[in-house]
């Protein structure tokens, strides 16, 4: 009947905005029938709870209901909860959360219902003058479709934090309940087994003064090392009664893989245990407790430190007034790191400071040394979340450690770098078959990029995680993502991403559809420049969902020169991979007027990437190469002859390919800043290896001025040179030029070294500690990849051609020079490594 009745409460439109307090003394069955109606709300009910366990160290206060029932609307609402709240504004996050989770509910056309349990159970109406309650925090006036539903015993009253006209001041809310048979029995079978416990063994005794004494939170092999007895005994004795005078919890910290931990089963019972063994018997049941904290507090809290020790035994230190040594614990720096370790964020800790603060600011009088080590280590952690970079959480992923990946970067203060991280961990767990850590993950990373407060950032950063989500989350979450964005441009690249997807699931109708979508927004930017740029992302999924007519339409409308070109050669591509080449012909032609209506070399030589090869392939690189002639400036002009010399290259028309290198090294010799024409020659040294021959691309190498590109030049000659070892080489001629080849690759490998130290001092042994430019390490990675290994490139002995003076010169820079990639990035001498 009472189900009925709040089943009811909850769906009567007229009840909407309201609060029902159901009262009964101990044993009445209040808790059960909350538990009841959570586990199975009615239709169109979503709830939201939380259980007031005073018997459960950490779950007894306006703290915990604040992590508990935050962590619920977050979910519900789809979002992530911002990084290193204070307690002030995570409160008020909180009722801005249960206005959002209310205007959310409309929606999806159910009613929020806020179920708190045990309100006589509140510790924080205890604690002090200045405590705080649960009661005090409930909102005076709810959102038009909510309601509130608390339980509790009649004493202790109201507390007096809660405002005069609050609703659970009215008695018009009061429901009592009427005692059930069933409490009532279980009543009595549990103070009879409590009684049981107390004349019983040592075990029974021991095993429940520990968990009176600890306030809960203790697990079966804790108990074992407290009271010293065998875990067998310990196990056998929980179990007898589990479900009766004890009960289990899942670890707060670590509920997947640490063992569950045990509390009485009833608040009244914790109440008798306390009175029963009296205030001498518990003190020394509690300095067990101590004695056992502080052997992990002189070990360093290794890393099997107990849960109960990181979390229930700070709130057991606070509710018995023992200020010191809750202080004691929240400034040691090494239980600080194990939280870090065990959690991968610092939330736990600072809450644990905070809370510690607040009871010393509170305690007459105040203690000013540990009120300020408490601010100092405070603020210290404050600081240390506000630094935290992306690349952190990324790089644990990397090396596997999700959870604390995911900790990490959970704790990072701004908001596009947190969606950067979380998204990057959630890839990381996906790959690692993790989805559903990815999976929240995901989640978390749109939350983030929700709460990034410009229209444009958010729109670029909501994009990012879709072709993930479409992969881990599903379809329907990454579409209303991508309809979410704002700014027309992402919601084009985000639709067209999605599409893709929904087309490789064989889902072709809706795929068009986002497709058509994508267009329209497309279509309704105003610039010209940031449109023609737009329209061409959804073309490639255009030619394959919605026909090449459409793609070819979108493609030809495209105004801007440079996008028009790219759009159409994408569009040619997909013609010529289906077997239309002469209208992929048609459409290159095309491309290629686009290309020669573009002014700005850059453009052009982005053309000539596109159209090199497909022009190529049909024969009309003459196109090509009149485009990368066309263009006026020496280092895009060498960059597009040298590409369409690659496209000639690899269709078979290599005198030509040839003839186009040659104009490109005349191009690069054209620039006059020494810097920029060694970095372009540079660049040209592999094509000339592979078209022109080894001599001109050693040639041109040698002749570059800049010692670090020089160096680069002649270490990819060096790699492009055919290997000395492994060949069987039956004619003189062969031997003779096989040889030649191996004499040049030792020759350049001495060079290359020598060269690039030249571009700063020389490397001597006094200084071969100090860090080498980026492009030195590319040039000594390329040395070391080239040959065999370090050892074997080893500089010849003397008596060959290459050991005059300057060779043993060159000989040692290389010895010294070679180890860069095998330190990190730091020349070191192997002697003294």
């Amino acid at each position: 009947m009472e189900l009925a009745e709040l089943a009811e409460f909850c769906t009567d439109p007229a009840t909407a905005g309201s609060y029902r307090w159901w009262r009964a003394g101990p044993w009445a069955g209040k808790s059960a029938l909350m538990a009841t109606f959570v586990l199975s709300p009615p239709a169109g009910v979503q709830v939201v709870s939380f259980f007031v366990t005073a018997r459960l160290a950490g779950q007894s206060d306006r703290s915990a209901f604040v992590d508990n029932v935050l962590e619920q609307l977050v979910t519900l609402l789809d979002e992530q909860l911002p990084p290193f709240l204070t307690p002030a504004t995570r409160e008020a996050h909180l009722l801005g959360l249960l206005d959002d989770a209310a205007k959310a509910c409309t929606e999806r056309g159910v009613s929020l219902t806020l179920i708190v349990d045990g309100l006589d159970e509140d510790r924080g109406v205890t604690t002090g003058p200045d405590a705080y309650s649960i009661a005090g925090l409930l909102p005076s006036r709810l959102p038009p479709n909510m309601r509130v539903v608390v339980a509790g015993r009649p004493d202790p009253p109201v507390p007096s934090d809660v405002n005069p006209d609050h609703p659970l001041l009215d008695p018009k809310i009061v429901r009592v309940l009427r005692p059930s048979p069933q409490a009532r029995l279980l009543r009595t079978q549990m103070e009879n087994e409590l009684l049981s416990l107390l004349d019983g063994a040592e075990t029974s005794r021991d095993v429940l003064g520990l968990l009176t004494a600890a306030g809960g939170g203790l697990t079966a092999e804790d108990l074992s090392n407290l009271s010293k007895q065998q875990l067998w005994r310990v196990e056998r004795q929980l179990h007898a009664v589990t479900g009766r005078s004890f009960t289990r919890r899942n670890s707060h910290l670590s509920s997947e893989s640490a063992p569950e931990v045990y509390l009485l089963g009833h608040e009244q019972l914790q109440i008798t245990a306390l009175d029963m063994f009296g205030a001498m018997q518990i003190g020394e049941y509690r300095s067990r407790i101590h004695a056992w904290a502080a052997e992990f507090a002189d070990a360093g809290w290794p890393h099997d430190t107990p849960e109960y020790l990181l979390r229930g035994y700070h709130t057991m230190l606070l509710s018995t007034g023992d200020l010191d040594g809750a202080t004691d614990l929240c400034i040691d720096r090494r239980r600080h790191d194990r939280l870090f370790a065990v959690t991968g964020n610092d939330n736990t800790a600072y809450t644990q400071i905070v809370a510690t603060l607040d009871s010393q600011i509170a305690h007459d009088p105040v203690n000013i040394v540990a009120t300020a080590r408490l601010a100092l280590h405070r603020d210290r952690f404050y600081d240390r979340n506000s630094n935290i970079r992306p690349e952190l959480p990324m790089a644990w992923a990397d090396l596997g450690r999700h959870p604390r990946a995911a900790g990490l970067a959970r704790s990072i203060t701004d908001a596009k770098d947190r969606s950067d991280a979380l998204r990057y961990v959630a890839l990381r767990s996906a790959a690692a078959d993790h989805p559903e850590l990815a999976a929240e993950l995901l989640t978390e990373a749109v939350g983030a990029a929700n709460t990034i407060t410009s229209d444009s950032n958010k729109s670029f950063t909501l994009r990012l995680p879709i072709n993930p989500l479409t992969e881990i989350s599903g379809h329907d979450k990454a579409i209303a993502i991508a309809r979410s964005i704002t700014e027309p441009g992402h919601r084009c690249d985000a639709l067209s991403t999605v599409a893709k997807a929904l087309s490789n699931a064989d889902h072709q109708e809706l795929a068009a559809e986002l497709l058509t979508e994508a267009v329209d927004a497309a279509n309704t930017i105003t610039s010209d420049s940031n449109k023609s740029f737009t329209l061409r992302l959804p073309i490639n999924p255009l030619t394959e969902i919605s026909g090449h007519d459409k793609a070819i339409a979108i493609a030809r409308s495209i105004t801007e020169p440079g996008h028009r070109c790219d759009a159409l050669s994408t569009v040619a591509k997909a013609l010529s991979n289906a077997d239309h080449q002469e209208l992929a012909a048609e459409l290159l032609t095309e491309a290629v007027d686009a290309a020669n209506a573009i002014t700005r070399g850059s453009g052009k030589l982005f053309a000539v990437r596109l159209l090199a090869r497909p022009l190529a392939e049909i024969s009309e690189h003459d196109k090509a190469i009149a485009i990368a002639r066309s263009i006026t400036e020496p280092d895009h002009r060498c960059d597009a002859l040298s590409r369409v010399a690659r496209a000639l290259n690899n269709a078979d028309h290599q005198e030509l390919a040839a003839e186009l290198l040659t104009e490109a090294v005349d191009a690069a010799n054209t620039i006059t800043s020494d810097s920029n024409k060694s970095l372009i020659l540079s660049f040209l040294i592999n094509p000339l290896a592979e078209i022109s021959g080894h001599d001109k691309a050693i040639a041109i190498a040698r002749s570059i001025t800049k010692p670090d590109h020089r160096c680069d030049a002649l270490s990819k000659v060096a790699r492009a040179l055919p290997p000395s070892a492994g060949s069987r080489i039956t004619h003189r001629s062969s031997r003779r030029r096989q040889c030649h080849h191996q004499g040049q690759q030792q020759v350049i490998y001495i060079e290359a070294p020598d060269k690039a130290s030249r571009g700063d001092q020389r490397t001597r042994q006094g200084d071969c500690d100090r860090p080498l430019d980026h492009q030195t390490r590319r040039s000594m990675r390329g040395l070391v990849k080239g040959g065999e290994s370090a050892k074997q490139r080893r500089p010849p002995r003397a008596g060959s051609r290459i050991t005059h003076r300057s060779g043993r010169r060159r000989s040692r820079d290389y010895q010294y020079a070679i180890p860069v990639q095998l330190t990190g990035g730091t020349c070191r001498n192997a002697d003294r490594s």
